[in-house]
């Protein structure tokens, strides 16, 4: 393989590989939200019950992130991209065939191991082949665009199979696209030549340093914040979102599946692009703090409209807060790979998704749904969101967060290998 062609081809080869499975991981996280009524009805179920299904998943699979970053580092991430693969497709295969509401539990609790080591994988994956390209947060903007395609796919083209074949049919459906990534990655993901195993050396502190090491960093501790307000509004507009529009505002499934779809659908665009312009202006804050303060504003309008009731400029304000979105979910991670350096970018990146998950993911679904059934209504959930919005993903950023120049250490270390083009 030349040095002018071969890394170039696997980089890209790489990325395509972790898109796709990126895609994959979301039919299992978000693929049932459509049929949350038609859950409630076959097995009898309370709102509260619905929202502890995305909870658990939050749960098992912010444990999995927190504690299996430093195993990427030290293992790779195309172990952990596989196995988080086949164990997301056996969730969603017990799921099909769940008799009761303890066996969804059971199913969505193993799906967010997998989901876990769906975000740590890829994700680590992309920057070890883009980092000696200096194009880290681009190709970290295509990774965050997988939320868009993957959310389009699980909330809108699976809702259209689940309506033309039926719930079973639909669930099969999931379990086969996600089994089928999962042999395609073992397939064809292959380690950067210069990090294969053997050729990244291991750092020098033990796990328990490695992991202080991380959370040392203000910027970590900052992105962390940013995570937890991300995973928290997103998790609202892709499992709540759809009910509430079919509920109070008479919306088909497939017609409320798209429109919660539609946020993070734009914000492909605008996760590649902010990544861009981050990797040329070699600066991150100033984008992650027009990220929070974009999304601060729309989840006070999202409040607004429901107050309202006026469900069209809901609609409306989706996909202007999912620019603000995915703007800024590529850059938190790339000042956090700026922060740590290559050796230690699993571990951060477990850090920064298992933090997001357990408390953005697992926190906001469970109170909205425990909101929902104590009063009758999503205003005081909305209206908490909107304040939470403006404290996590823009206050905290704008105050604890310093811009950074990336490491050299890792590249000086590994001189011996030529760049790429």
């Amino acid at each position: 393989m030349s040095e002018t062609t071969g890394p170039l081809q696997g980089r890209w080869r790489a990325l395509s590989v972790c898109f796709f499975a990126g895609v994959a991981v979301f039919i299992a996280y978000v693929g049932y939200s459509t049929q949350v009524t038609t859950i409630m009805e076959n097995l009898d179920v309370n709102y509260t019950q619905i929202g502890s299904l995305a909870s658990i998943t939050a749960l098992t699979g912010g444990i999995t992130l927190l504690v299996v970053g430093n195993w990427v580092d030290s293992r790779g991430p195309r172990a952990g991209t596989v196995a988080g693969l086949l164990i997301a497709g056996l969730g969603q295969i017990i799921f099909t065939i769940a008799p009761n509401y303890e066996f969804l539990l059971l199913s969505r609790a193993l799906m967010g191991i997998g989901i876990g080591l769906l975000f740590v994988g890829p994700y680590t994956m992309v920057a070890r082949w883009f980092e000696r390209s200096g194009k880290v947060a681009g190709a970290l903007g295509v990774m965050g665009a997988t939320e868009g395609v993957g959310t389009l796919v699980a909330t809108y083209l699976l809702a259209i199979v689940y309506t033309s074949a039926g719930y079973d049919a639909g669930n099969v459906v999931a379990s086969i696209i996600i089994i089928g990534m999962a042999l395609v990655a073992a397939v064809l993901l292959k380690e950067p030549p210069h990090l294969e195993r053997g050729k990244l050396a291991p750092p020098e502190e033990g796990i328990l340093k490695q992991y202080l090491k991380v959370l040392s960093h203000r910027n970590i501790i900052a992105a962390s914040f940013v995570l937890i307000g991300l995973w928290g509004v997103y998790s609202m507009v892709v499992f709540w979102v759809p009910t509430l529009l079919m509920e109070e505002a008479g919306w088909s499934a497939e017609g409320a599946g798209f429109m919660a779809a539609v946020y993070p659908l734009v914000g492909t665009v605008a996760a590649v692009v902010a990544g861009l312009i981050s990797d040329q202006l070699r600066r991150r804050k100033p984008l992650l703090l027009l990220s929070g303060l974009g999304l601060a504003l729309s989840s006070i309008g999202f409040a607004l409209a429901l107050l309202a009731g006026n469900y069209t400029v809901l609609a409306i304000l989706l996909p202007i807060a999912g620019i603000f979105h995915y703007t800024g979910l590529p850059i938190a991670f790339a000042l956090a790979f700026d922060s740590v350096g290559i050796r230690l970018t699993a571990t951060a990146n477990g850090f920064l998704f298992g933090i997001g998950f357990i408390v953005g993911g697992l926190v906001f679904p469970l109170v909205i749904g425990a909101v929902r059934d104590a009063t009758g209504s999503y205003n005081a959930g909305f209206i908490t969101l909107a304040i939470t919005m403006f404290v996590l993903n823009f206050l905290i950023p704008l105050v604890v967060m310093k811009d950074v120049t990336p490491s050299k250490t890792d590249r000086a270390e590994l001189a011996s290998e030529p760049t790429s083009a």
